[in-house]
């Protein structure tokens, strides 16, 4: 039996609470094959299906509502710390209030299979003020559905899971080296990109002061905001003078003044 059946086994929902909880909190710990194998397990006849179920859902969606909770209290400045963490922060940003605008809280449903957004969701929800039995509702449809793909994917599977998490573990450390490089590629990429892209533009931009000495000093700067509905909402402040300005209308700014942008 493989070291993942075996720990579920022994210790059972205990474990299984800890591992969905901590992910939901943004720890590394791999929830979706705990899940698959605890749905194995379940088919089985190791484990209960409802005190499972309903372990798994009240897990993350405790988790989800400290996320919320912060949001809530602390608005924008939670998804920027979380941004962060990213390597494009200012896009994490813009994409999480862009992709919460058009979907509104309807996505909390779906977030769960959405890289990033699972994490990212809850703290958005808060500070945009859904209202917090809506987003028990919806965060406990969206987890239950997540568990029940995973877990139903790990009871449909149940007799050659065994097989293939004692294979994926013999095969580990050419597994692991595999995913390393893939990864290591990935990122090193887009470390690059961000980097010959702030090098290229370092130049052209401005602290708050140098803004400052611009207008003092009778330049007339174009000053456009360009962040997304949502951030403006949970942060209404607005630099003296500024234009409201949406990506699709770039072409439009005026070309003989020099023009500041902001969008965090």
């Amino acid at each position: 039996m493989s070291a993942t059946l075996e720990s579920l086994k022994t210790h059972g929902y205990p474990l299984l609470f800890a591992t969905v909880l901590l992910e939901q909190l943004g720890l590394p710990f791999p929830a979706a094959p705990v899940l698959m194998a605890a749905g194995a397990l379940v088919g089985l006849g190791y484990l209960d299906l409802v005190p499972a179920l309903l372990i798994t859902v009240c897990a993350a969606v405790l988790g989800d509502l400290a996320w919320y909770g912060l949001g809530r209290s602390r608005g924008i400045s939670v998804l920027r710390t979380l941004c962060r963490l990213a390597i494009e922060p200012d896009h994490c940003v813009n994409s999480t209030a862009g992709t919460f605008q058009r979907w509104g809280e309807k996505v909390l449903v779906v977030a769960k299979f959405l890289p990033g957004l699972s994490t990212l969701a809850p703290p958005m929800a808060g500070l945009t003020g859904v209202p917090v039995y809506r987003f028990i509702a919806l965060d406990t449809v969206g987890s239950s559905l997540w568990v029940a793909v995973y877990g139903g994917l790990g009871w449909l599977l149940r007799e050659q899971l065994e097989e293939l998490i004692a294979w994926v573990e013999g095969a580990g450390a050419t597994l692991v080296q595999i995913g390393v490089v893939v990864i290591g590629i990935h990122l090193g990429y887009r470390f690059a990109r961000r980097w010959f892209f702030l090098r290229r533009w370092r130049a052209a931009r401005l602290t708050p002061q140098q803004l400052k000495e611009m207008i003092d000093g009778g330049q007339d700067p174009y000053i456009v905001d360009l962040r997304q509905e949502l951030q403006r909402q949970a942060d209404p402040y607005i630099i003296p003078g500024a234009h409201v300005v949406s990506l699709d209308s770039l072409e439009r700014l005026p070309r003989n003044l020099p023009i500041v942008v902001y969008c965090s």
